[in-house]
């Protein structure tokens, strides 16, 4: 159901979501030429998110409660999520929209006040690039591409102490650009696979983690966009 919200809120921002819906239309519906086609994607993404300001933070709480700390707070670095997506190619070149979503949790256990913390962030990232085959091309065989694109980030982060109700402490929403090498492997079946390692780098302007430095009771809150590597 916090799922379900979360893409509820995504959907009410009607400029994103309308753009979305029009480039993902325009890929289904586009005039099909004999070397055109239409591939949808769903698959694991995996990413390592360096987000310094969130990191300083929670690494001033574990120096500030070292000797209370039975289980430290750790770097909200690695997600797991699914990566949906609607690619249009034509030969060697494609169009792709896509849609990522990841999800980490992090915890620590104190001995003061028998207080626990847990902090929980999710990720959505909505993108669309054009992806570019060196090469022939080969359906269904072994290509190896290059995929620049812009995508459009929401960050959320929450915290709850001693399993109470949630508090909202960080609401990111931010541009990105990524460019990602792009390996489809060898395939004897209609569905292919591919891998698509990648690093991303958030621009615009920086954000305060004031809201988590005073949710964890410790000064010194940092400023920063985080940067992604999948």
């Amino acid at each position: 159901m916090r799922l379900l919200s979360q893409i509820d809120l995504i959907l009410k921002d009607k400029g994103i979501f309308l753009s979305c819906l029009f480039v993902a239309l325009w890929i289904i519906t586009a005039p099909v030429s004999t070397s055109a086609q239409t591939n949808i994607k769903a698959g694991y993404i995996g990413t390592a998110q360096q987000f310094d300001a969130v990191d300083r933070t929670l690494d001033r709480y574990n120096l500030v409660y070292a000797d209370q700390i039975q289980k430290e707070l750790q770097p909200l670095r690695i997600y797991h999520g699914v990566s949906l997506g609607i690619r249009r190619r034509w030969d060697i070149t494609a169009i792709e929209f896509s849609y990522d979503f990841g999800l980490k949790n992090s915890q620590s256990e104190a001995s003061l006040d028998d207080q626990s913390i847990k902090l929980k962030s999710l990720r959505h990232n909505f993108g669309i690039g054009v992806l570019q085959y060196f090469g022939e091309g080969q359906t269904n065989g072994f290509n190896i591409g290059i995929q620049p694109s812009i995508h459009y980030n929401y960050f959320n982060l929450d915290g709850s102490k001693n399993n109470r109700s949630k508090q909202k402490l960080l609401r990111l929403q931010y541009p990105s650009y990524r460019i990602a090498l792009h390996i489809d492997l060898p395939s004897a079946i209609d569905q292919g696979l591919s891998i698509q390692p990648f690093a991303e780098f958030s621009f615009g302007q920086d954000v305060s983690t004031s809201a988590l430095a005073e949710y964890l009771e410790v000064q010194s809150p940092s400023t920063g966009l985080p940067m992604t590597f999948g």
